[in-house]
């Protein structure tokens, strides 16, 4: 199905970095796909970020790759044919900087909206006040629970917690979402506590990395839960209401049912959309 919808724009290497595809769906509806480049390798190479513009009455952007990649997002979509000022708003499948990394690049060269869903918005903000002993104060909630030493956040991260803390965003809620005539989000935890899958005309299911080819969805843990609870209540009340394994089965449960009513139904992941040449 995907091979009678695609075109190749422009192609790019077996791993789909610097190719530009475009899906002509039957309703005769629009999506630019549009990778940008993840700089990992070996075992981690997810291959690119598929960000997905959605070329409907009000043009949108599904995820913006990672920080950095804005200035080459823009690039990529322009050669497309499609001016920055075309986009409305941008949604965001999830919080994680491999797909938000570029976020604040494009809403300051395009002027559009930003939706996501309301947690990102509770876990992107900085709570100096509120973090735990011995987190960087300098890091939002969503990174409460990194790994990663000081010496390597401090190099690459900070720019962007920064940037990103600054944004204004328009929230979407739990369950099931209208955002626009035929467009429709899906609040799918698990894999990350704000993750969303977008329904745009019953055709296509944009899924970010709740599903994806080839490799398994990296789920959250619940132990998350109990650093950020605070900043999450009094909406969520239950750990493994939107972190860890359990949530993300129950997301699976929920796309699976999707599944079932919806025939014909074209997902599309955040990665390896296309990858090892095909």
């Amino acid at each position: 199905m995907l091979q009678e919808l695609a075109e190749v724009i422009r192609k790019g290497e077996e791993n789909g970095n610097n190719m530009t595809i475009r899906l002509t769906l039957p309703s005769g509806l629009e999506i630019i796909g549009l990778p940008t480049e993840n700089f990992y390798a070996g075992e981690w190479d997810l291959g690119p970020t598929w960000n997905y513009l959605v070329l409907a009455d009000q043009p949108f952007l599904v995820d913006t790759g990672k920080f950095g990649m804005g200035r080459k997002l823009l690039e990529m979509m322009e050669s497309a044919g499609v001016s920055r000022g075309d986009v409305g708003s941008i949604v965001l499948s999830h919080g994680h900087e491999d797909h938000d990394g570029g976020l604040f690049e494009m809403v300051e060269a395009t002027g559009a909206k930003v939706k996501a869903h309301r947690i990102y918005d509770r876990l992107i903000r900085l709570y100096p006040t509120k973090s735990p002993a011995g987190v960087n104060k300098s890091f939002p909630a969503s990174c409460w629970h990194c790994f990663m030493p000081e010496s390597f956040s401090s190099k690459h991260c900070l720019g962007y917690h920064q940037e990103r803390s600054r944004l204004k965003i328009e929230r979407i809620g739990d369950g099931r979402r209208t955002m626009g005539e035929g467009i429709q989000t899906y609040h799918l935890p698990g894999h990350s506590p704000d993750a969303l899958a977008i329904m745009i005309g019953g055709e296509v299911l944009i899924v970010g990395d709740t599903v994806l080819p080839e490799i398994t969805p990296f789920p959250s843990r619940e132990a998350f839960f109990d650093q950020v609870s605070e900043i999450l209540a009094p909406e969520y009340t239950r750990a493994e209401s939107i972190y860890g394994l359990r949530a993300y089965i129950r997301s699976l449960r929920k796309l699976e049912q999707i599944g079932r009513t919806v025939t014909d139904l074209l997902v599309l992941p955040g990665h390896r959309l296309f990858y090892n040449n095909h």
